[in-house]
């Protein structure tokens, strides 16, 4: 054991830099190793929460609007003589529909602001981050924020992973909120710079809860781009931005009336507003007849006819989906990350081989055995593992320790390091087996008196091994570049398809009709000239996705611009999206459908919206039949909504880059300021997938250190030469250059050796194999992976060029 120790030492003096980053390597593998089983274990015990929900319930929102009531008759509800007594028969209604077998009540309220009367002083009104979460009013004294009033049956079906802090007691959830009383409160992760836990807020709830001030203490943060269910499985959204009230339902009579000090009726709103975010979940396998119980509870009431139960039909699937697509993004690059570890394994023990095969000759001559260098070897490799692998859990503990997930989620952290000490127990036998292997057949091979002589091989072949592993080692990294590049837009193009099909950075354009003009003239702009590449969508209708309607909006492409996959049909030509007069097509969701296309006598399917028949000319959505968002929606040539609705309206302005997407705007904006009052801002999209993104990171991390091992190698076994050509006189930069060109040479072949290995996954049954299911071969690929390859290498090659050509020339002719 001590021996094997003296000899570790002694490479580790002879080769400390290349070690020291194989050791780097082995760590970055377990952390990821460990963050996966973490990672992993939470989206699936999530998924299994989604699925059980989606799959027991369908949720109902008691509603009230336009189709059912006129604006007279809504308003003489509200605000009517009979108010009182509505809102008192309204909250036995309430309690009436709890008491059925298979129902749940949960709040979800995040549609009204928050008051806020003393935090204005914490912020600064020109930081952009905060501008987006922070409405300030026209006189600075009160600011709004983005509330969430939630009931706890909300947070038992969907759970909220805490970055600090505590989060609400059963107790909690019961409290009355009377004037001057102290309300717990959790903020999301953007206010954490601004407040801490403990800091008191001076607030006025005056929704839901009636107009009473009250002290809201911070008690925590809600952790970084935690995802939350809106409008109860219809879409996905963050706690960044929002401060959130824990509720229950009460009786609407306790707090709904409020009067003038003559004694009139003052306003009667928050009862409507007490309605927005309560939700029915209905068992799924009685559904009819709880369905049934509740209309004719609404019947009794004589309330039937100003109510009715709307149904959610949106895609819940999404938001299972989306947890699977985590796991699945971080599994694969999991699993190429070890790939790549096993084959810098491969790489090092042969490099350590080859470099210490005259030691080995030696150590036989004087009587040692194969016994002695299989353990050196082996042993060698085992204890760079096992440091690589205790750096890695430790960096995951701290992880964990920051991230605060001990405190709230243990159970998960344990498992994340019991599960990732197994797995890398078994690759460290791997590991052993490999090296094991290598060292054997290369031994096997060698002529003892050859080594001796510092020839590798009996036959006196110099240089074909070094050549061979350059050659293999520049195959494995282009490989694993050409994939990283192909899954950070895979991951791009998922993530358009959970947020409505925008990238995560566009514009959004109001328009409205100017008071201050005198010109009544309908506003106009050319759309069609914004630009090289941009899309211009006009929201048609905003509503949730229910059963009345799907999400609709109208759209005109031009240029490089992303389109949706289609399972069926096809897609707008530029000629229908650039006819002046336009076409009453459309091109549909898969959701959207089923539950409204129709068929007429010709045999086609129509869409009907504003009493106008659409013809369905393609049904979009990922080929695969995953479920998202694109589903849910509609798609209108932007040219026939505006020629019958005009300009009036909300625009979103999507690109390739934020370059196309500024440009459009501002063309846009300039044609339409002068006749029509338009307001522009960024709209920023959440990132939904974000589960790999740390080891797409380290995994570019890590093909940096290959590359540069790699060129340590090279040139190492260049230094004879390279101390030669200084003695007959090669300057520096032609000893530079020739190296350079042989070794871009090598490198070519590995990098052409990779790309045929990536053609050949894409044209044979692996290509639908899970870890290749990103992976994707184009021109713009291949040059900034080439790109990528030969930048490290120029700056690799040069550093450890410039690191052979300074050894001591006397030295190394000496041996």
């Amino acid at each position: 054991m001590n021996i094997l120790f003296q000899n570790i030492w002694s490479n580790l003096k002879k080769e400390p830099f290349v070690t020291l980053l194989f050791i780097f390597q082995i760590a970055i593998t377990a952390f990821i190793l460990f963050v996966t089983c973490f990672e992993v274990k939470y989206d699936s015990e999530m998924l299994d929460t989604v699925n059980t929900t989606y799959s027991d319930y369908t949720f109902y929102a008691l509603r009230m609007d336009g189709l059912v009531l006129s604006k007279t008759e809504r308003e003489d509800f509200l605000f009517g003589n009979n108010a009182a007594q509505v809102t008192e028969r309204f909250d036995l209604i309430i309690e009436e529909i709890r008491e059925i077998d298979g129902v749940q009540l949960a709040i979800n309220n995040c549609s009204h602001a928050l008051p806020v009367l003393d935090g204005l002083s914490h912020f600064d009104p020109s930081d952009k981050n905060h501008a987006d979460a922070l409405v300030l009013f026209a006189n600075n004294t009160m600011s709004q924020w983005y509330q969430c009033l939630m009931d706890k049956t909300f947070f038992e079906l969907f759970p909220v992973r805490m970055d600090s802090g505590r989060f609400f007691t059963d107790e909690e959830f019961e409290l009355t909120y009377e004037e001057g009383s102290t309300v717990p409160v959790l903020l999301g992760y953007d206010f954490k710079k601004y407040y801490k836990i403990g800091d008191v807020l001076k607030t006025q709830i005056n929704r839901n809860i009636g107009e009473k001030t009250v002290n809201a203490e911070i008690i925590g943060f809600i952790a970084k781009d935690e995802v939350w269910v809106d409008d109860i499985g219809s879409s996905l959204a963050t706690y960044n931005d929002r401060i959130i009230v824990p509720y229950n339902y009460r009786r609407f009579s306790e707090y709904t009336d409020i009067y003038n000090e003559d004694g009139s009726l003052k306003s009667n709103s928050m009862f409507s507003a007490g309605v927005d975010g309560m939700y029915f979940l209905v068992d799924s396998n009685h559904e009819a007849d709880i369905r049934n119980e509740m209309n004719q509870i609404l019947k009794n009431y004589d309330l039937d006819s100003k109510f009715y139960f709307g149904k959610y039909l949106g895609s819940t699937a999404t938001v299972a989906n989306n947890y699977k697509e985590n796991m699945d993004a971080r599994l694969v690059v999991t699993y190429i990350t070890i790939a790549f570890a096993f084959v810098s394994i491969i790489l090092l023990t042969i490099n350590r081989i080859t470099a210490n095969i005259r030691n080995y000759s030696i150590h036989l001559i004087c009587g040692g055995t194969f016994i002695n260098i299989y353990l050196y070897v082996v042993g060698e490799i085992a204890v760079y593992s096992l440091v690589g692998f205790i750096l890695g859990s430790n960096a995951y503990a701290v992880r964990n320790i920051y991230y605060n997930y001990i405190f709230s989620m243990p159970y998960i952290s344990r498992f994340g390091f019991k599960m990732g000490w197994g797995i890398c127990l078994v690759m460290l036998a791997l590991f052993t087996i490999i090296s094991l292997v290598i060292v054997v057949t290369r031994m096997k091979k060698i002529d003892l008196s050859a080594a001796i002589r510092d020839k590798v091989y009996a036959d006196g072949g110099r240089g074909t091994v070094y050549k061979i592993v350059t050659v293999t080692s520049f195959s494995v990294i282009s490989f694993c570049i050409i994939f990283a590049v192909s899954y950070l837009d895979y991951l791009n193009n998922i993530d358009m398809y959970y947020r409505h099909f925008y990238t995560s950075d566009t514009k959004i354009v109001r328009v409205y009709n100017d008071p201050n003009l005198k010109s009544n003239i309908e506003p106009e702009a050319d759309y069609t000239n914004l630009g090289e590449n941009y899309v211009l969508d006009k929201f048609v209708s905003l509503t949730n996705y229910s059963e009345l309607s799907p999400y609709i909006r109208a759209t005109y492409y031009k240029g490089n611009a992303t389109l949706p996959e289609m399972r069926s049909g096809r897609y707008f030509t530029e000629e229908e999206l650039n006819s002046p007069k336009g076409a009453n097509i459309a091109v549909i969701g898969q959701k959207a459908y089923e539950d409204f296309a129709f068929k007429k006598d010709d045999g086609k399917d129509y869409f009907t919206y504003a009493d106008t028949d659409y013809e369905i000319i393609g049904i979009m959505g990922r080929e695969d039949g995953t479920e998202t968002r694109i589903d849910e929606w509609v798609f209108l040539p932007l040219n026939t909504i505006i020629s019958k609705y005009g300009y009036i309206g909300t625009y979103f302005i999507d690109g390739p880059s934020k370059r196309d997407i500024q440009t459009a705007n501002d063309l846009l904006v300039a044609q339409l300021e002068n006749c029509a009052k338009v307001e522009s801002k960024d709209q920023e999209y959440i990132v939904v997938i974000i589960g790999p993104t740390d080891a797409l990171i380290l995994l570019a991390v890590m093909i940096v250190l290959n590359i540069i091992i790699v060129c340590i190698y090279y040139t190492d076994k260049q230094h004879y030469t390279v101390a030669v050509k200084k003695l007959i006189g090669f300057s520096k930069s032609m000893v530079f250059g020739d190296i350079f060109i042989n070794f871009l040479l090598w490198a070519s072949i590995g990098y052409g050796i990779g790309i045929v290995g990536v053609i050949t996954i894409l044209v044979t049954p692996l290509k639908d194999l899970l870890i290749f299911t990103a992976l994707v071969l184009n021109i713009p690929i291949i040059l900034i992976s080439l790109f990528v390859t030969a930048f490290l290498s120029l700056i690799s090659a040069a550093i450890v060029i410039n690191r052979t050509y300074n050894h001591d020339t006397s030295k190394v002719l000496r041996g």
